[in-house]
This record gives structure tokens, sequence and C-alpha cells, in this order.
């Protein structure tokens, strides 16, 4: 690891030792190598996806391995940079601030995800589980009824919307 660690030391983007110290840290388990190379890593990348697949893979790390919560929540955000409407980056955000009972923050990252969504059958859900939150956590009822209301309208047979607005 070592002999790779001195090779970014003299050219930081290189792809071989970058690749070598992420497959070495994985092997080894050592877990804040291996996001510190990840993000080195995704500062290198060819493209803005290739970045963001880094941070993710990064975040995760932080989160299951390193359970260090708020780092991993700012390495999405950095990561959401990169791929403002990648829908498994704001999966991520959305679950750790759920996790975390910041509601507020729930309901931006859910406005995001179905702004981002074309296909009803993924934005209905989301945008019920918006109007729930609008509702029950945040005390916004007219609010939830217009996210209700526009979920019902994309897909009139979303049992779940029907029965909330019908409350």
């Amino acid at each position: 690891m070592d002999m790779y660690q001195q090779v970014l030391a003299i050219q930081p983007d290189n792809p071989l030792a970058l690749e070598a110290l992420r497959r070495l840290a994985l092997q080894t388990q050592r877990w804040s190598v291996y996001v510190e190379v990840l993000t080195r890593s995704a500062e290198c990348a060819e493209s803005p996806e290739e970045a963001a697949q880094y941070l993710l893979a990064a975040a995760r790390v932080q989160t299951k391995r390193l359970e260090v919560v708020d780092q991993a929540l700012y390495t999405l955000l950095k990561a959401l940079e990169y791929a403002p409407e990648d829908l498994v980056i704001l999966r991520q955000i959305e679950i750790l601030y759920e996790q975390n009972q910041r509601c507020d923050e729930v309901v931006k990252v859910l406005r995001r995800e179905a702004e981002v969504t074309d296909d009803p059958r993924e934005r209905v859900p989301i945008l019920f589980k918006l109007g729930n939150i609008l509702e029950s956590e945040l005390g916004q009822a007219e609010e939830a009824v217009t996210v209700l209301q526009e979920a019902v309208t994309l897909m009139p047979s979303y049992v779940p919307a029907k029965q909330a607005l019908g409350r």
C-alpha cells in the first residue's frame, strides 16, 4: 500500500495507483483508507457520473462500516453535485435524513425525486410519501392535499393516495 501512496504523492491522479489502493483497502478492510481513496478517485474521475459513483460508494462505507452518518451525508451531497438527477443518491440522502428525523430535509429530497422521475409508477409513491410527511410530520395539510391530488391525477388507481385524501 505504501508504494502506491508514494506514487500518488508524486502523481495524485495516477489511475493505476488509485485502482490498486482501492482494491487493497477493500481487501484489507481498511475502511478509512478506502473512503479516502474513493474520494480521491472521484476528484480524478473522467466523468461526473463516475465521480458520483465513487462518492456514493464512499458514503455507503461511511454509513455501514464507519458509522459516520454526518460525513456520509456530506459525501452524498457532494455526489449529488456531480449527478443532480441520480435517484440512487437522492434516495440514500432521503434515508439518512429520515434516520436523523430531519423531516424538512426529507421533504426537499422527495420533491427533488418527484421532479426527476418521469414514470408515474415510480413518481406516485414518492408523492404519496411526500404528502404523508407534509401532513403527519409537518402539519401542512393543505400542501399535503395538493401533493396527494397530483398523485391521484397521475395514477387514479393508486388506492393509498385516494384513501389519504379521504381522511
